[in-house]
């Protein structure tokens, strides 16, 4: 089973470090559609919670509706969807000890080789 985990330090997303893997390559494919997907889901929840019931309102978005929509996102494919960050409000949000190792690295290197924005971190 593949594990997608959105590197939330500003909603940072990702997947092993790798340039080997093309774009072709289906899982890296896969992962960057749904992130993409899940990334505009959950935006789409935000706004509309912020134009509901404004920003206390969308706060609660992100603990009560994204897993929803990461866990229909994976339904029904060979991936898991998660957010973390070295930084988390949430435990069970906690990076597990590929995670946190691949967020400190982040963050050593933030701006030193490339945008973050621009990294593929997964794991087969």
């Amino acid at each position: 089973m593949h594990k997608i985990s959105l590197l939330a330090i500003v909603l940072t997303m990702g997947f092993m470090v790798t340039e080997a893997f093309s774009v072709e390559n289906t899982p890296l494919t896969e992962s960057r559609q749904v992130i993409k997907q899940f990334g505009g889901e959950l935006k789409a929840e935000l706004l509309s919670s912020l134009k509901e019931g404004g920003p206390l309102n969308a706060v609660s978005v992100c603990s009560q509706k994204a897993p929803g929509i990461a866990e229909n996102l994976s339904r029904g494919r060979n991936l898991i969807i998660t957010r973390t960050s070295l930084k988390y409000r949430n435990p069970e949000n906690a990076p597990d000890n590929w995670e946190q190792g691949i967020l400190q690295h982040l963050r050593r290197e933030r701006g030193m080789v490339r945008p973050l924005e621009k990294w593929n971190i997964m794991r087969l």
